[in-house]
């Protein structure tokens, strides 16, 4: 991104968008739009467009305003929407190895008590996947 009125290209990180939730965002050449792609875990992925505004005057202390152009894609159904607080978003987790080498991250769904009982829960493997 060129900022202010300096000849040389200057490198910028500026955040550009906001919202709770993990953004997967891909510019274009001429850093005038965006895509962004939002998933959080209490709602499914939107895909959306926006324009990045800058002035003429921005500085690198400058945040410049994005403008939505419009939503390309929702993966928002009815159904779930009609189940509400049946499904609830998974807790996540992380686990070191014993060795310490490595950080295992995990979701874990919780039945609803309400609904199922207090457990314990019967766990589900796929076909031909062994107890270790």
């Amino acid at each position: 991104m060129l900022v202010g009125g300096d000849a040389r290209p200057s490198c910028v990180l500026l955040q550009v968008t906001s919202g709770v939730g993990m953004h997967n965002v891909v510019m274009d050449h001429g850093c005038r739009r965006f895509v962004d792609v939002l998933s959080a875990l209490d709602a499914p992925p939107v895909t959306r467009l926006f324009a990045l505004v800058t002035s003429p005057a921005a500085t690198p202390t400058a945040t410049p305003g994005a403008t939505l152009v419009c939503e390309v894609h929702s993966a928002r159904d009815d159904r779930c929407d009609a189940l509400g607080s049946c499904l609830a978003p998974p807790n996540l987790f992380s686990v070191v190895t014993r060795d310490g080498a490595a950080t295992l991250h995990g979701a874990l769904f919780v039945p609803d008590e309400a609904a199922f009982g207090p457990g314990p829960f019967p766990t589900v493997r796929p076909n031909g996947a062994k107890a270790v």
